[in-house]
């Protein structure tokens, strides 16, 4: 089994709330960071956040992130950018911010990765459609191998959630549920 890491990606308090039971997104989740400990791989979570600076220099062409610097939200010393109060990383748990979708485009998340010998890594986190299918294709791009733990993954939209889960995902990476985790899969 090669070196894997798991991305816990965007367990902020707003993107939890707006799902129906992040409660139970939660406690599926800390099932895999315990498989994941157990199996000697390593976790990460990957949180956004933006300085005064960083969301000054959005340009009103992105979407996604031109809303937030006109509402000055996300801003790195608050609550709302950090991780949920239920989510509580260990000592050996790095926190990575970013500040753009992908987990890796405004990282050294990569670089962190390739010191460390991974080659796998296993993504959960909030939103399906947002953080995850962006980190995968990122990924792809990277050469990792890629596990997506579909009941550790959650959108707004439960459909866009199965359509992404069931029809993209599997094109890129393994999709499978966290009780499937486990060193033969990795």
């Amino acid at each position: 089994m090669g070196k894997f890491a798991l991305l816990l990606l965007d367990l902020q308090a707003g993107g939890l709330n707006a799902l129906a039971d992040s409660n139970k997104l939660l406690e599926r989740i800390t099932v895999a960071r315990h498989r994941t400990k157990d199996l000697g791989g390593s976790t990460y979570f990957v949180r956004v956040g933006f300085t005064d600076r960083e969301l000054d220099a959005i340009p009103d062409t992105n979407k996604v992130f031109s809303g937030v610097r006109n509402a000055r939200g996300l801003l790195e010393d608050t609550t709302s950018s950090q991780l949920d109060p239920r989510v509580v990383p260990g000592a050996d748990e790095p926190i990575i911010k970013k500040t753009r979708v992908s987990a890796f485009s405004t990282t050294d998340l990569h670089e962190r990765l390739q010191a460390q010998g991974v080659q796998t890594i296993v993504l959960a986190g909030v939103s399906t459609s947002g953080v995850v299918l962006s980190t995968v294709r990122d990924a792809v791009d990277r050469d990792y191998r890629i596990v997506v733990l579909s009941d550790c993954c959650a959108d707004p939209n439960i459909a866009v959630h199965e359509a992404i889960v069931s029809l993209i995902l599997p094109k890129h990476t393994e999709v499978i549920t966290a009780d499937k985790l486990e060193s033969g899969i990795l």
